[in-house]
């Protein structure tokens, strides 16, 4: 007599990670590209929809990282699965109609990208999809790029911010390439390197544009480059260098647009 037994294995997604390429501003991500938990040895599954699945994931707080052959590494620290999913905001806070951010009481554990449920109790909720603020000390959300644009309704202090589901389950990483990325010919683009007086390069440094959002930071070979919106003219431009542990240092230098600018900085 022959016994047939039906097994089923169920999982449950703990986290789903969208990546998206800094430059190009979608999906699309060239190369080979590796997304983990190093502290559980644990490497995510990518599905047809170019998500990178972890499942069945034991809750507590994980440093998500992401290597790849185009783009500089990548960590997320002090992430927690499951997310925190209710926000609030301060007494005496709020956001009022056609407002396009808001100050949070707490912002831990939000990401660029991540999106809120804004709920009075009393009118629809509305969802938008939030950016930080530059400067995380200001606990400041914005949405001002959200398609929907401002927010439709009153909400107070008392008003329930949340991360709905599913989009609690997923994660937006920005990649942003290294200097081996293929980039279309006529981009504007700034190469360089950082040394020390002896000429050997300085890695990890943070590079970026001084009275902008543009950042990078080098390469084990000291290698760097920035890369402009289609929209930059020429003109004159400052970059601060700052390697780990030491002041920053700004240099100046001319972006042509549709060149490449190469620039070798000597830090002291």
């Amino acid at each position: 007599m022959e016994l047939a037994l039906d097994q089923r294995i169920t999982t449950r997604l703990s986290l789903a990670v969208s990546l998206i390429d800094d430059f190009t501003q979608n999906e699309r991500i060239i190369g080979k590209v590796k997304v983990a938990i190093p502290g559980l040895n644990l490497a995510a599954s990518e599905n047809p929809d170019g998500y990178y699945n972890f499942l069945d994931v034991v809750n507590g707080i994980y440093t998500i990282k992401t290597e790849a052959d185009f783009y500089i590494d990548n960590e997320i620290k002090n992430f927690t699965i499951p997310r925190t999913v209710d926000y609030s905001f301060p007494g005496g806070g709020g956001a009022a109609p056609g407002s396009d951010e808001a100050v949070l009481a707490d912002i831990s554990g939000l990401f660029d990208g991540d999106v809120l449920e804004f709920d009075n109790g009393i009118d629809p909720p509305e969802r938008r999809r939030i950016t930080l603020d530059l400067n995380p000390a200001t606990k400041k959300i914005h949405w001002d790029s959200d398609p929907q644009g401002g927010l439709k309704y009153n909400y107070p202090d008392s008003a329930s911010i949340r991360l709905p589901g599913p989009e609690n389950l997923i994660l937006n990483i920005r990649l942003k390439p290294n200097p081996l990325y293929p980039f279309p010919s006529g981009a504007t683009l700034v190469r360089g390197s950082v040394q020390d007086p002896a000429g050997d390069p300085i890695s990890e440094a943070e590079v970026e544009l001084v009275g902008d959002a543009l950042n990078t930071r080098t390469t084990d070979n000291g290698d760097f480059v920035l890369y402009f919106p289609a929209s930059q003219g020429d003109g004159s431009i400052q970059i601060r260098v700052k390697p780990r542990g030491s002041p920053p240092k700004t240099v100046n230098a001319e972006v042509r647009k549709g060149r490449t600018t190469s620039l070798t900085i000597t830090y002291p």
